[in-house]
């Protein structure tokens, strides 16, 4: 009983490692960095064309009442 009590003391740290965590973000970007840096530019293209293949034109409509012309 008393070895799970130690156990369950030693690991319930509420402080966050601020440089372990900055740390862990930067090995992980630099591991998968082949991955990221596709991706980032596929979507960058996608959005791009995806823009130029959008007609510019818009259509609007205005619906008048004569109770909203006459305000009666």
């Amino acid at each position: 009983m008393s070895n799970n009590q130690k156990q369950v003391s030693g690991s319930a740290s509420d402080d966050i490692d601020l440089l372990l965590l900055l740390e862990r973000s930067l090995w992980f970007f630099r591991k998968y960095r082949l991955v990221f840096i596709p991706a980032i530019i596929l979507g960058i293209a996608l959005a791009i064309t995806g823009y130029l293949l959008i007609p510019k034109t818009y259509s609007s409509r205005l619906v008048a009442h004569a109770v909203a012309i006459t305000n009666q």
